[in-house]
């Protein structure tokens, strides 16, 4: 397990069931504590505070997700695949959004 930082904010990542994991949190702006919180007063405590939260969120996030996995409804691999990190360091989720990855949905096609 390891977390560093790059420039959009910092990161979770570990090796579990042989496969590599990748958690990122992105660092708030000025521009997202202005939209959060229009009435505010100390952007510095705000900017702080929601990059606090937005850790507590992730790591709340990963527990909760290992739990449900530990079960016997879910595998490590259904919760986690979006946060599977590929080799040229993207995960699986942002190849997916970023078009890397097409989808092959055909519901509704003819």
């Amino acid at each position: 397990m390891a977390w560093g930082s790059n420039p959009k904010g910092d990161y979770l990542a570990f090796e579990l069931g042989g496969h590599s994991f990748r958690l990122d949190i992105v660092k708030p702006t000025q521009d997202d504590i202005f939209r959060l919180f229009p009435n505010h007063r100390d952007t510095d405590a705000k900017l702080q505070a929601e990059w606090r939260r937005r850790w507590r969120a992730t790591v709340l996030l990963l527990k909760a997700k290992l739990e449900f996995a530990d079960g016997e409804t879910s595998t490590i691999d259904q919760e986690l695949m979006p946060y599977l990190l590929l080799r040229d360091g993207t995960t699986l989720g942002q190849a997916v959004l970023g078009d890397k990855i097409p989808l092959m949905l055909t519901a509704g096609q003819k």
